[in-house]
């Protein structure tokens, strides 16, 4: 079971997807990551390579779409939640226990 300050987490980053997921099919692509560029500072208009970039890191399978669990795995990567836990404190909760430093919590495969 999640703690309930996990559950928030979770909840809050999926909220997040969910918004910038503008057709809800369940995918960002390029299109919604400008928009969504555009939209957070309406005065300036994001070049389309900032959005281009933040595709490429989000996309761990190349395929020009950025699923639920890569939105997931980059924010938890770009926070730095991945390399702030201990494999002691990992291991004290059977949830967490599956640690992998080069993609990011296992656990969280099983979630999605």
């Amino acid at each position: 079971m999640l703690s309930p300050q996990l559950k928030t987490a979770f909840d809050t980053i999926i909220d997040a997807f969910l918004f910038l997921d503008k057709n809800g099919d369940g995918k960002l692509n390029k299109k919604e990551l400008i928009l969504a560029l555009n939209e957070a500072s309406p005065w300036e208009r994001s070049p389309s390579h900032i959005a281009m970039t933040r595709l490429k890191e989000m996309d761990w399978d190349k395929n020009g779409e950025i699923s639920l669990k890569e939105f997931l795995f980059a924010l938890t990567k770009w926070v730095g939640m991945d390399s702030v836990m201990r494999k002691s404190q990992l291991q004290a909760n059977p949830i967490l226990y599956e640690y992998d430093t080069s993609y990011s919590w296992s656990f969280l495969y099983f979630l999605f």
